[in-house]
């Protein structure tokens, strides 16, 4: 990865943007289609216009692949709490399905370690 160069050197905004607004898009429809093969297909058209939107700002050499994949996740993920919360303040509770969190634990030594847990109805597993 050449930092200085061509290609970008953070998370595409680009991306990130196209990201938020698909994940939101995935939200309300998967609460309006009733079949699962509509909501499949409605699914695979929303995220392909983040996926188009990295692959030209590959291919414009604007920005590397770990760019467009940094940008698209954090968005995601980013995009995905913010809706959690919003159906928390709406008295919608805890999701029923598992939820992916990180988690700071600190260590007897300096610094702490970083953990990936599964939160859902049935409490954290690691």
């Amino acid at each position: 990865m050449s930092y200085f160069h061509s290609g970008g050197t953070s998370a595409s905004v680009h991306v990130t943007n196209a990201m938020a607004v698909a994940r939101v898009l995935d939200y309300e429809l998967s609460r309006e289609i009733e079949s699962r093969p509509g909501r499949v297909l409605a699914r695979i058209g929303i995220y392909a216009i983040p996926a188009v939107t990295g692959w030209q700002r590959m291919r414009s050499d604007q920005h590397y692949l770990w760019n467009v994949v940094l940008g698209g996740g954090a968005s995601f993920y980013m995009t995905s709490a913010v809706l959690r919360q919003h159906d928390r303040e709406r008295g919608g509770g805890e999701p029923d399905r598992a939820t992916p969190r990180l988690v700071a634990l600190p260590t007897r030594g300096r610094g702490a370690e970083l953990l990936l847990v599964w939160s859902g109805p049935r409490g954290l597993r690691p």
